[in-house]
């Protein structure tokens, strides 16, 4: 098992007055297993993707990612697990705007020590389809180029988790399913796992499995 959440609640305070988000929502992913995550606009799917990469933590509830309970972890430890175990794709990208296309891609390789990490930073550049664009900065970068630096720098270290929020948002619909392959064949052949976020019900309908985040739990 890759991930496994058990009764997850998060709520949130605006003033005095709480506003409940999650309520006892749970989840498990198995290796090899995509799953998807549909919901209205405002149901709380970008704060259970913020609770599953553990950049915030929940209210009550477990959450084991790896056989590790994150609330048994420091905030270190789990940040250390995020940038080695997981490989997270944003809806606004977050690209290092000094750095150039392939320096961006490289930056897990160089924070984990891993691999002949130039040459594989240009593999997964020309992946994309953006070989010619390695050395332009993200001010150079089409939104889609963008988007599309950003799911190779999520995968570029082979992640045993992808998280990934509207991964195809930004690309045009040939693009998107070209980049999607990459990510299924990913998850396939190296037996990791994938949650994504989308409203694209072709895209979803792609996962092993859906589950629709309602009321603030997840219903398959």
């Amino acid at each position: 098992m890759i991930l496994d959440g058990e009764s997850i609640f998060k709520s949130f305070f605006q003033g005095k007055k709480e506003i409940p988000v999650l309520k006892g929502a749970s989840l498990h992913l198995a290796r090899g297993e995509t799953l998807a995550i549909i919901g209205k606009s405002g149901s709380g799917k970008s704060t259970l993707l913020s609770l599953l990469s553990g950049v915030d933590r929940p209210n009550s509830g477990q959450l084991n990612f790896l056989g590790k309970n994150f609330t048994n972890l420091s905030e270190n430890e789990i940040s250390e697990l995020r940038a080695s175990k997981m490989g997270i794709i944003f809806q606004q990208f977050f690209l290092i705007p000094h750095l150039t296309a392939l320096e961006n891609i490289q930056l897990p390789l160089q924070i984990n020590g891993k691999g002949s990490q130039l040459e594989e930073a240009q593999q997964w550049l020309e992946k994309v389809g953006l070989a010619d664009r390695g050395n332009h900065f993200p001010d150079q970068l089409s939104g889609g180029e963008k988007q599309r630096v950003a799911i190779a720098r999520a995968l570029v270290h082979s992640p045993d988790l992808v998280l990934a929020d509207e991964p195809s948002g930004s690309l045009d619909e040939k693009t998107g399913k070209e980049i999607m392959d990459l990510i299924f064949q990913l998850v396939s052949e190296k037996m990791k796992g994938i949650i994504l976020v989308t409203h694209d019900k072709e895209l979803a309908a792609r996962c092993d499995r859906i589950l629709n985040l309602e009321n603030g739990v997840l219903l398959s």
